[in-house]
């Protein structure tokens, strides 16, 4: 009898004790829809996965696969920071070119480092100073000669003011990864002071 072993890499597999965290920021309708218009000549072409409007946010902080006990005090630490933190805005910058990706990249903001630095104990990832932005689409693989005419090199400005982005609360949210993308689930929602 001949046995054959298919050899496959092992999957690392959140385990029951374990969530896909961060913390993120609501897009207002007004700037999900100037976004979008802008995206137009991404639809119906196969250069980008667009990412579902009701999926854009701004990410304060990536924690990666936590615990129970470490998301509540995450939450716990979120409540304390929202009582400490005053709302402030974002101002959009523009819509570019991002690491294989097309972001809303926003105004430098000192509110925001601040903001983003308070959970930093969460972070799954190196300590560099967060970008602001929102991920619109992800490249299947980029070339930019196929995707040129779907975007300036330089990016397209937004006009700031209407579009400001007021920063009131806090999500926490968790994140499940599916073959089509990730999927978000809002956890908690926390008003700013």
């Amino acid at each position: 009898m001949l046995l054959f072993v298919h050899h496959c890499p092992i999957l690392k597999r959140p385990t029951m004790d374990t969530h896909r965290i961060f913390i993120a920021i609501d897009i207002p309708p007004k700037l999900k829809n100037s976004a979008e218009a802008e995206l137009g000549g991404f639809y119906g072409r196969n250069v980008a996965r667009v990412i579902s409007k009701e999926n854009w946010h701004v990410t304060v902080v990536f924690c990666g696969d936590i615990t129970t006990r470490e998301l509540e005090n995450l939450k716990a630490t979120a409540h304390k920071v929202a009582k400490e933190t005053r709302s402030f805005k974002l101002s959009p910058d523009k819509i570019t070119f991002a690491h294989n990706m097309v972001w809303v990249t926003f105004k430098n903001s000192s509110e925001f480092m601040d903001l983003s630095k308070s959970f930093s104990a969460f972070s799954s990832k190196e300590s560099k100073p967060p970008l602001p932005h929102i991920t619109l689409a992800k490249f299947k693989s980029f070339d930019y000669l196929k995707v040129k005419e779907l975007l300036p090199q330089n990016g397209v400005e937004i006009s700031t003011g209407e579009l400001d982005l007021c920063v009131d609360s806090v999500n926490t949210m968790e994140s499940f990864l599916t073959p089509a993308g990730s999927e978000f689930k809002l956890l908690e929602k926390i008003n700013l002071n």
